[in-house]
């Protein structure tokens, strides 16, 4: 058989529709796609070659089926190769606007940190030179001070116990108690079985069901248990003030009113001067007297405790290394993808107009000055 009749019989048994070989190449023909690029073209002319160069192979041994066919189905994926090479080229792009994208959202939020009026320069911080006596916080925005505490006493808890009884469940002697908390109205607890109060386990239930504005508890030891009473309200606004009515005779509990080391009774308010004004607490968290500035009021002292209301330049400096970093990281990444890699690589974005744009924007953005402003006017003016 002649090297064309075996050409002819090979297309016939891979183009059983009989087109033409230059057709099956798609060299003719109203299909041919405007896409199909010199790498098409270029495959096309190696099938053709690989073709004739089989129907003329001198050895005799017919045409190489293999190298023939690999060399039309290269043509046939010629298109798909194109698309995906674009594909890819897509992706690339969007990754890097991606990348971009993510860079300017970080900077956008270092910026909002560093201009918010509740931001980082309107944080505060108080120092005191005694902590012992008295420390402080201030919110934000605080003006900036110096300021003396003297803590002459602290606001103490009013407290009542009763005499000790042999356990807590033992009968009580019976009647009422009269209580007063502050300058309240007197409260009447009964004590007596029909009420459940005739032993100090139910009367502290009773008081601490009825919420009378103080807190009972049974105190047990090796020695007998004592009914113990503390007001809910510290300083002189909580005052305890009891009336046994209980017994024969009254005070059949025998109450008694609880003191400090020095034998002063429970329930008294707080007393200190503040840059020399004398100011009265029923508590020893003290607010309102500076300005944006609470005290907490731990011990006692006539020596003046100094505090000092400052910026808190933690925050700040946390706010502008942040600012620093997010900007320098949009700047390197915009950089890249105007520079071709050490390996020659054309970047994804490259060429692209907006990336000189929003470089310039950003460069404009940072050369901006106010005025006013407590003279922070500019970056260079906070430090960067």
């Amino acid at each position: 058989m002649s090297a064309t009749s075996s050409l002819s019989s090979l297309l016939a048994s891979i183009n059983p529709t009989n087109e033409s070989l230059a057709e099956l190449l798609g060299e003719t023909g109203s299909s041919t796609s405007s896409s199909t690029s010199t790498t098409a073209n270029a495959a096309i002319q190696d099938a053709v070659d690989a073709i004739l160069n089989s129907a003329t192979n001198t050895s005799g041994s017919g045409i190489d089926v293999t190298s023939t066919v690999d060399a039309i189905l290269e043509i046939d994926s010629a298109p798909e190769i194109s698309l995906q090479n674009q594909v890819t080229a897509d992706n690339s792009e969007t990754s890097a606007l991606t990348t971009i994208e993510k860079d300017l959202t970080s900077l956008q939020t270092a910026v909002e940190a560093l201009t918010d009026p509740s931001g980082a320069f309107s944080d505060v911080t108080v120092s005191s030179s005694n902590n012992d006596v008295v420390s402080a916080t201030a919110a934000s925005g605080t003006a900036a001070g110096s300021h003396t505490v003297v803590v002459n006493s602290l606001a103490t808890t009013s407290a009542a116990y009763s005499a000790l009884q042999s356990s807590a469940s033992s009968a009580l002697p019976t009647g009422t108690l009269q209580i007063v908390v502050g300058n309240n109205d007197p409260v009447t607890i009964p004590v007596d079985s029909a009420d459940g109060t005739d032993t100090l386990t139910g009367l502290a239930s009773y008081i601490n069901k009825n919420d009378l504005g103080m807190t009972a508890n049974v105190i047990s030891d090796s020695a007998g248990a004592i009914l113990s009473l503390v007001s809910q309200t510290s300083g002189s606004a909580g005052a305890l003030a009891v009336a046994d009515n209980t017994g024969s005779n009254g005070d059949g509990l025998g109450f008694t009113m609880a003191t400090d080391s020095e034998g002063n009774r429970l329930g008294t308010d707080a007393q200190l001067t503040v840059d020399g004004v004398p100011i009265t607490s029923g508590s020893n968290t003290v607010s309102g007297v500076i300005p944006g500035v609470t005290l907490t009021l731990s011990g006692t002292s006539y020596t003046p405790v100094t505090l000092n209301v400052q910026a808190d330049l933690t925050n700040v400096s946390a706010a502008i290394n942040n600012f620093v970093t997010a900007w320098n990281q949009v700047m390197s990444d915009i950089n890249t993808q105007e520079t071709y890699s050490s390996t020659g690589t054309e970047p994804a974005l490259l060429g692209d107009p907006s990336l000189d744009v929003l470089q310039a924007q950003l460069l404009d953005g940072i050369a901006t000055s106010l005025s006013g402003n407590n003279g922070l006017v500019n970056l260079q003016s906070i430090g960067i």
